[in-house]
Parts: structure tokens; sequence; C-alpha cells
């Protein structure tokens, strides 16, 4: 009877340390079945100009319209919260919060749906990045005129933009003009990349239009469906350009950008993307400039619910020391976030840091974003800080 009653004893305290948990157990991304808050604008790892004013905007969906507010946060710091209307619908609407882009460096952007009693329902995060507004502005040549178009516009006025490529903003539009030197009133993209190539479709299979060159700027008319892509007007001609920040720059707000479809035929064979880091040098006086040299995921292709690593290469290029910084890595699908310390480094020395990331969800075509000095440690000069973010793109299995 001993042995039978120890015996019972050991299952239900066995059962009762499967539901409890004893001191800090990690936070996990919340997500309920049925409910998400999904960021529709900014664009992931957008280049926003230092102190412009920007819509912050996310989708809601909540399966039995259990969310009545969103928690807006900067680097895990409140802004504010939106509470839905009596207009809404309460299975799915969108939320707006206006942010003032303060501090050039990268930075986390967070949105919290959550029910009537304050609790969590699901959250959502991305980067950007803000360029100082401090860099000196210089006028860009003339931009040709587009693919069909009669050549360069000798009436172009040349379009005043920062050295890190960023527009000047102006209110109401994205403070860009267009290959004739037409203002555009609506958000554009401006290219960043020495080329970029105009395609038929959403997509590096589609078929080639034309060629873009650097401070070339297009008016946004339309998105495909996760807005990786931008359906795009340029010299009279009308395409695809990719939304990667690393070529584009996103200029105003694509909040209310539509959904649009294409029915171009992809090419059987695909063209790549223009390659190469294409990452700004420092040209301020003498500081600390860290840029992110390489970055491998191992395996190349990740497994979900496998840890894999990223493998970075990091160099100081600036002439002055940089004391101990952090790098922050956020994974797609799943906003997962991950980070890893980077010693201090001498002027021209390199290191390699290594950041481990699992992944719940399998998918195609993800992103993930690594970015620099997330807490603003190294004074790298206002043309070192905009250098900050890499992009990577990879398929979950």
């Amino acid at each position: 009877m001993r042995g039978l009653f120890l015996l019972l004893l050991g299952v239900i305290l066995t059962a009762l340390a499967c539901n409890f948990q004893l001191g800090d157990a990690p936070v996990s991304q919340v997500t309920a079945t049925g409910n998400t808050v999904t960021f529709i604008a900014p664009a992931l790892n957008s280049v926003i100009q230092e102190g412009a004013s920007i819509t912050l905007a996310v989708r809601v969906k909540s399966e039995n319209a259990e969310a009545t507010s969103v928690e807006f946060l900067h680097d895990s710091q409140t802004l504010g919260t939106v509470y839905i209307t009596s207009d809404q619908n309460g299975n799915a609407w969108t939320a707006r919060f206006v942010w003032q882009a303060l501090g050039a460096r990268g930075h986390f952007l967070s949105a919290v749906a959550k029910r009537a009693d304050g609790s969590p329902l699901a959250s959502t995060e991305i980067t950007v990045q803000v360029a100082s507004a401090d860099l000196a502005l210089e006028p860009t040549l003339p931009i040709n005129a587009g693919a069909g178009s009669s050549g360069t516009d000798s009436s172009t006025t040349p379009t005043a933009t920062t050295r890190a490529g960023v527009p000047t903003n102006t209110p109401g539009g994205s403070g860009s003009t267009s290959a004739n030197g037409t203002p555009i009133a609506g958000p554009s993209v401006q290219v960043l990349a020495s080329t970029l190539t105009l395609r038929s479709g959403p997509g590096s299979t589609f078929s080639i239009l034309g060629n873009m060159s650097r401070g070339d700027q297009a008016a946004i008319l339309g998105r495909n469906g996760d807005r990786t892509w931008w359906f795009v007007e340029w010299g009279g001609q009308r395409g695809w350009v990719t939304g990667n920040t690393t070529f584009v720059a996103i200029n105003g707000d694509t909040t209310d950008v539509k959904f649009v479809t294409t029915e171009s035929t992809p090419l059987p064979s695909s063209t790549p993307l223009p390659s190469g880091n294409l990452v700004p040098t420092s040209t301020a006086g003498a500081s600390a400039d860290l840029v992110i040299d390489s970055a491998t995921l191992n395996p190349p292709n990740p497994r979900a619910n496998q840890t894999f690593s990223v493998t970075i290469l990091v160099r100081n290029q600036g002439e002055l020391d940089a004391p101990s910084s952090l790098i922050s890595g956020l994974f797609q699908p799943g906003n997962e976030r991950s980070e890893v310390a980077v010693p201090p480094l001498a002027a021209g020395q390199t290191t390699t840091v290594t950041l481990f990331v699992t992944l719940q969800q399998a998918g195609a075509n993800q992103v993930g974003a690594l970015l620099l000095d997330v807490k603003g440690e190294v004074a790298e000069g206002a043309n070192g800080e905009a250098n900050n973010v890499k992009t990577l793109t990879y398929n979950v299995n």
C-alpha cells in the first residue's frame, strides 16, 4: 500500500510540473490562435530622415473581435495606445499612430494588440533605419528619363538628397520629383543602388522593361501582397521594382497603397537583382564606423523548429577605435529576435560573431534584418550611422 501511495504521489507531482514553472520563464511573442497584428507602414527596413513625422499603421485581425486597442512601442518604450472606434469592424481594423523619427540609427518599432482588460492578444515588430537630418545636402545630377521617353529633360531641376540617399521630405507628399521633373504628390521610391531593374511583374523572373539609375525616383501606384515589390510609374512607363531597402528608399506614407495584380508571365529563368553590399562609407570627420562585411546562414535555408546560426563579419572602417556594442537580428517569419555582443574594435580591425536563431514556421522568400550598434554605444558620426542595417533573404523549409 505504501508503494502504491508513493507511485500515485509521483504521478501527481509530475503532472503539476508540466503545468507550472518556477522562476522567470522566457517571454515569447504573443499570438493567440485566430488573432494577428501586421505592420502595413512603414515597410520593413525603411530608411527615414531624422525629424520626419511618419504614420505607423498596423492591421489587426481578431477572430472574436477581442482586440480593443493597439499599443505602439519604439525600442521597447511605449509611444501611445490607439483604441478601436465605434465605426470599425472588430474582426479586422487598422490602427494608426504618428511617430517622429528621432535618433540617427536603427530602431525597433512594435505593436501589441490588446483585449479590453489590457492583456496582450497578438504582437509584431519591424526594424527601420533613421538617417541624420544634419547630413549636408547635395544636388544630384539631372535625372535621366525612363525607357520609352525622348531622353533627358533639360528643364529637370536637381533634387536635394542627403549623402545617405534619403530625399528631403515635404508635408503632404513624398518630397520627390518624377523623371520629367514633376513633383510626386504621393509615396515614391528612390534608387539607392547603382542600377535598379524595372520589371513587368513582382519578381526577378519577370521580363525587364528598363533600368533605373541611382537617384531616380518613381511614384508608387500599387503593391504586391506582402509589400516586397512596388508597382511604380517612371519616365512615362509603368512596372515593378523590388522593395528591398538595400536598393531603394521608400518615401511618404504607404499605408493606403492598394494591392494590384499583373497579367505578365514570368520568364523561365531567373534574372538576379543587383549584387554587392552597397554599404555607404563615412566621409565625416574622424570617428569609428562599424559595417557588416558579410553574414552567412548555416544552413543557407534553415528548417522550421531547428536552430541555425548566422556568422557575421563586422569591420570598423572608421579612423577611431570602437567600444563594445550589440548586434540585434530580427528574422521572419514570426519576428524572431536574437542578439550578440560585438567586442571592442580598433580602427581597421575585423571580428566574427555568431547569432543563433530558431524559427517556428516555414516559408519562402523570408527576410532577416541585422542591426549594428542597436543601443547607440558607438559614436560613428552621421554618415556612419546610416550603414548599420544589413538584410538577408532565405527560405525556411
